[in-house]
């Protein structure tokens, strides 16, 4: 501070602060002791300050100085990240039993072999300032001498880090500062949110797999204060806030099978008691596999296979009998080079009776997306049936014995 009125000058020097004056001098040991010579005569809204010290010199009359002069509001007003959010803006909707507003802990739905809309959301961050202005009301220079809401230039927010399952994101929006506003006063706090323009976040679809995705988003909040005389201070938020919701990406939607065997009518002839053929054997081949959904830019390149007569062993199962190798963008194929074979009893058959044994299978597709990952869709369902026919019949020639029941009948002993 500068001096502004005369002093004795044989005790004083003009330009004597207020070190000099008063602490090296000896007058003042401690903090304490400034009030018995100090008074403290205001700040205006510039933050100059005045402040006056008045003493007693050898002589016993009453000596004044009055110091102004320009002092930088200071303090550190507590600013908090309070929580980071989100909405919907496209390509997912909330999963059943979800909830249908906020983000956090929330499981998404993303059908991207259902639809071509990207996955997108708006992330927001809320802040608090804390300035104790209402706390310091009975002060009438708090204002001026302290960080407030009132010495405000921008409140800021920014995403740090955003990872799926683990993996680091990569968008413009990591890592830049945003311009925030003002959401709600109260008399000691400030919030605020991120504005509008700097929440939007397109979700690399690439990195979601089928299934559930984890996603995590960290963010940040700052104030910048204007102290004046030119001069600006940042007050950063002592700590961060996560947001973590699911993605649920279905599996690409089950295809339908259609199965032949061959042969597929059979007759069987008894002959002198015996059944010929007693065993036939099947083929069961696939003749279309259809209803497969394949994205832009994504190739079918496997179909695996379970075929059995057990049903029940086919609706089960989970690892395939055998698989076929492509590369193609169709949604049907009916080229096929593999087969089962399954041997039939027709000795269970009666006499001028019929068998219709049945077989079953089921299908699923493995497609390419343009990064080489790999996606397996759902088992077609329920198992595709076909059935083949056999017929038994006695064989004409056999010689057939009629008989009354009164009849007597001898047989010869060779």
């Amino acid at each position: 501070m500068a001096e502004s009125a005369p002093v004795n000058r044989k005790r004083f020097c003009t330009y004597q602060s207020l070190k000099q004056l008063l602490f090296d001098s000896g007058k003042v040991t401690s903090v304490s002791q400034l009030p018995t010579y100090v008074a403290y005569l205001g700040t205006d809204a510039n933050h100059n300050a005045s402040a006056r010290i008045v003493w007693r010199d050898s002589t016993g009359r009453l000596r004044y100085r009055t110091y102004t002069g320009f002092i930088p509001q200071g303090g550190s007003p507590k600013v908090t990240t309070k929580t980071v959010d989100g909405t919907i803006v496209s390509g997912l909707s909330f999963a059943s039993g979800s909830g249908s507003s906020s983000l956090n802990g929330a499981v998404l739905q993303y059908n991207r072999y259902g639809s071509n809309t990207k996955p997108s959301v708006d992330l927001y961050i809320d802040g608090i300032l804390d300035d104790q202005l209402g706390a310091n009301s009975a002060n009438p220079y708090y204002d001026n001498n302290a960080l407030t809401r009132n010495d405000v230039l921008q409140y800021q927010t920014r995403i740090t880090s955003i990872t799926i399952n683990g993996n680091p994101v990569s968008s413009s929006i990591i890592n830049r500062w945003t311009d925030a506003i003002v959401t709600k006063r109260d008399v000691n706090t400030v919030n605020f949110r991120t504005a509008v323009e700097g929440r939007r976040f397109d979700i690399p679809a690439d990195m979601l797999k089928d299934g559930d995705n984890t996603v995590v988003v960290t963010g940040e909040t700052r104030v910048v204060f204007d102290v004046g005389d030119g001069k600006t201070k940042t007050v950063f938020s002592q700590n961060s806030a996560t947001l973590t919701f699911t993605i649920r990406v279905p599996n690409p939607p089950a295809p339908q099978l259609q199965l032949s065997v061959t042969p597929s009518y059979s007759e069987v002839v008894i002959s002198n008691g015996q059944y010929n053929p007693s065993t036939i054997q099947h083929k069961v081949k696939p003749v279309k596999v259809s209803g497969m959904t394949v994205p832009a830019g994504w190739r079918v390149v496997r179909l695996d296979f379970v075929i059995d007569k057990d049903r029940s062993r086919v609706q089960s199962a989970t690892t395939p009998d055998y698989s076929e190798s492509y590369d193609t963008t169709a949604t049907s194929i009916t080229s096929f080079t593999q087969s089962k074979t399954f041997d039939y009893n027709t000795t269970y058959i009666q006499p001028n009776k019929e068998g219709t044994p049945a077989y079953y299978g089921k299908v699923r597709y493995v497609l390419k997306d343009p990064n080489g990952n790999l996606h397996t869709s759902d088992w077609s369902n329920p198992p595709a049936p076909v059935q083949a026919r056999v017929s038994v019949k006695e064989n004409s020639d056999t010689p057939v014995l009629f008989a009354n029941s009164n009849d007597v009948i001898n047989l010869d002993k060779k």
